[in-house]
């Protein structure tokens, strides 16, 4: 490393520090403040560029493999009974890893950049052949999509279109982007509000449990589920012909793993204080029983039954992160697969999860894998099995499916 980097780097790791209150906390203000501040230090941005070159953070992208299924010959009216290409709309609600905070970041001030348009579920920037996101394989079914975020800015800018999701956000504020993604999509004349078909893809929970150290009462598993339940009541209500992909939070005591260098810990100082820097062994084994019981609640969520009782809205359990923690290289995290904050996804990640998101899809609920890799490769539906699957179809289709092989078993 060079010596004016090393300054710099030293000065900015004391500016960042600095903010960090006398309990050990961080003044988030001041600290995205001095984080701004450095984002616009050029001569730092250029000793950044030349001492570490970008990483190959990208998968390489491959051209799509699926049969365009067509459209049902008449739109259905049913959500069990719902092709990839009778998809009209796309909509997302989450934190900054739905709305894309860092993917195309080469340095750790870039991460404060919403890369929206090459979010896994919110994101359509581009083609599959360029950018791998769930929305750009839905348009390889159906050109019409629409909703998806085409570029960087921030949930309201005018590129983010349905992709409603706020960076540092929780659960709590999961009911307030629903109304906003209600309002957003029945004000836009593009859409049949009540006739087109819509997906909407709901990720929350990471900044609860990076949180839940400092307030358990606040973060609770139940407050999680009630979190939940609210913004899902609200769609189930006022948002017509609808399927809810629900995913899981992530592992988040991967973090502890993730520490690399001043910088790198400095910021999950500020970002994931609970995971990062846990206060021992009991209070890491506490987070990740916690975070389990999170799992557990948007599992129990989906199997409930509750937001099956209208046939045009389902919810359904997508849980491509259950088992997914960071892919390994000698021993250590694969770290191309995380933005240079060593927190957020680089868009090698963020492709890797859109394929398993999709994937999941298209999966009987009993069949559905549990972590990603790298390199998964893209599912296809068939003319014998079209439809994203439910809880309703795929046990439907599953019982088809065995009937069809005891009656083989019985002709031989």
């Amino acid at each position: 490393m060079t010596a004016p980097l090393r300054s710099l780097l030293v000065g900015a790791a004391v500016c960042l520090a600095s903010v960090v209150v006398t309990s050990g906390r961080l003044d988030n203000a001041a600290f995205l403040k001095q984080l701004d501040l450095l984002a616009n230090n050029a001569t730092l941005q250029r000793l950044l560029a030349e001492q570490w070159p970008p990483q190959e953070r990208l998968l390489k992208a491959n051209q799509f493999p699926c049969q365009a299924l067509n459209a049902s010959s008449v739109t259905p009216t049913s959500v069990h009974s719902l092709r990839p290409a009778d998809i009209r709309v796309v909509g997302s609600l989450g934190d900054s890893l739905t709305a894309g905070n860092g993917i195309s970041a080469t340095n750790i001030f870039a991460v404060l950049v919403q890369n929206r348009g090459l979010s896994w579920s919110g994101g359509g920037q581009g083609t599959f052949e360029t950018t791998v996101t769930m929305p750009n394989v839905l348009k390889k079914f159906n050109p019409n999509l629409y909703g998806y975020a085409t570029g960087d800015g921030d949930e309201d800018s005018s590129r983010s279109y349905f992709n409603v999701a706020i960076t540092g956000s929780t659960s709590s504020e999961l009911e307030s982007q629903a109304r906003k993604l209600i309002n957003r999509i029945r004000g836009d004349s593009k859409v049949d509000f009540n006739n087109d078909w819509k997906v909407v893809t709901i990720l929350s929970g990471n900044n609860d449990l990076c949180d839940v150290c400092n307030d358990r009462d606040k973060y609770s598993a139940d407050r999680y589920r009630a979190n939940l339940i609210a913004a899902l009541n609200i769609l189930q209500a006022e948002l017509p012909r609808t399927l809810v992909n629900l995913v899981e939070p992530i592992n988040i005591e991967i973090v502890t793993e993730l520490n690399k260098g001043l910088i790198c810990s400095l910021l999950h100082l500020y970002l994931c204080d609970c995971a990062a820097f846990p206060k021992n062994k009991e209070a890491e084994e506490e987070l990740i029983h916690i975070r389990g019981e999170y799992q557990q609640v948007v599992r129990d969520i989906a199997a409930s039954g509750m937001f099956d009782t209208r046939d045009d809205f389902t919810v359904v359990y997508q849980p491509f992160f259950k088992d997914t923690y960071p892919p390994d290289q000698d021993g250590h995290p694969d770290y191309s697969f995380f933005a240079p904050d060593c927190f957020h996804l680089s868009a090698k990640a963020q492709q890797a999860a859109s394929i398993a998101l999709w994937n999941n899809m298209i999966e009987p609920v009993p069949m559905k894998k549990t972590k990603w890799l790298p390199g998964e490769p893209v599912e296809c539906p068939t003319e014998e099995q079209p439809f994203i699957y439910t809880n309703k179809n795929s046990f439907r289709q599953s019982s088809a499916a065995m009937t069809g092989l005891e009656e083989s078993s019985t002709v031989l």
